[in-house]
C-alpha cells in the first residue's frame, strides 16, 4: 500500500473517530475540572440526596411515618427505633402506627406495645403481650376522654392506670399521620443514610464510568483506546505530510 493511499484511510478513520469521540472529550473535560474543585465549592461535603442515583448505591430512601405530638415530631423511618424530632427515641417492635398526648403523658403505638413517654422524653413505660394488650396495634386515638386502639377489627377502650381494655363501638378520633417540617426531615434523611456518599463521590464515578454500572469502565476504556488512535494517526499523517513536503 503506498503512503499516499494509507494516508488516505488513516484521515478517513481519524476524522470518523474524532467526530464520535469529541462528546467523550468534553464530558471528561468538564467532569476533571469540577474534580479540580470539589473542595472549593464544598461538593466533598455535600451529600447526596436523589432518590435516583441513591438506588444505584443500594441506598433507599425509608418510608418516614410521623405524628405530631405538640410541638414535636415522633417519626419512624422502617427500622427497629423512634425518632423525637431528629434524635433516636427508643425501640419501636413492629412500626409506628400512632402517637397522642393523653394525661400528660406521650402515648406511642407500634405494632406490638404501648410506649409511655413523659413531656421530656423519658421512657415510663412499656405495655405489650404480657400486660394482655390486643395484638397488633393498627391504630391509635381519642374516645371518651380515654385512649381507643384497633387490632384486626376491633376497636378497644384502653385505660393505662388498670391495665384494661374493653370493646368499644362508638366513633373514635384517630390519630393521623402528618408530613414533618422539612429540616426534620433533611435531618432524620441524613441519620438514617449518612453522609458517606456526597456528591464529589458521584463525579468521581461519572468521570471513570462507574456510575453505568459494569459496563462503564469497559466502555471508558474503549473510548481511551479511541483516543489512542487519534494520537497515533495524527502523528502519522504528520509524519506523512513532511515526507511529502521533503
Amino acid at each position: 500500500m503506498s503512503r499516499s493511499k494509507l494516508r488516505l484511510i488513516l484521515w478517513r478513520w481519524h476524522r470518523r473517530i474524532g467526530l464520535f469521540s469529541a462528546l467523550f472529550v468534553l464530558h471528561l473535560s468538564v467532569t476533571g475540572l469540577m474534580l479540580n474543585h470539589t473542595e472549593t465549592v464544598g461538593l466533598d461535603r455535600v451529600p447526596l440526596r436523589v432518590s435516583l442515583l441513591l438506588s444505584h448505591y443500594g441506598v433507599k430512601e425509608p418510608a418516614l411515618v410521623s405524628y405530631r405530638l405538640n410541638s414535636d415530631w415522633v417519626s419512624h423511618l422502617g427500622s427497629d427505633y423512634l425518632f423525637l424530632n431528629t434524635h433516636e427515641l427508643a425501640y419501636c417492635s413492629g412500626g409506628l402506627s400512632g402517637a397522642v398526648v393523653h394525661s400528660g403523658l406521650w402515648v406511642v403505638a407500634c405494632g406490638q406495645e404501648l410506649l409511655l413517654f413523659t413531656s421530656q422524653a423519658e421512657l415510663v413505660e412499656r405495655i405489650g403481650a404480657h400486660h394482655g394488650l390486643p395484638q397488633p396495634l393498627e391504630r391509635l386515638g381519642k374516645c371518651g376522654g380515654q385512649l381507643c386502639l384497633q387490632s384486626g377489627s376491633k376497636v378497644y377502650q384502653v385505660d393505662i392506670d388498670q391495665l384494661s381494655w374493653q370493646p368499644y363501638h362508638k366513633p373514635v378520633r384517630w390519630a393521623r399521620a402528618e408530613d414533618v417540617p422539612t429540616d426534620i426531615r433533611r435531618g432524620l434523611m441524613d441519620n438514617y443514610m449518612g453522609r458517606e456518599i456526597t456528591w464529589e463521590r458521584v463525579l468521581l464515578d461519572l468521570h471513570s464510568g462507574r456510575l453505568w454500572g459494569k459496563w462503564g469502565p469497559l466502555f471508558t476504556d474503549v473510548i481511551a483506546l479511541f483516543f489512542i488512535v487519534l494520537a497515533s494517526s495524527g502523528v502519522v499523517m504528520w509524519m506523512s505530510g513532511r515526507w511529502r513536503a521533503r
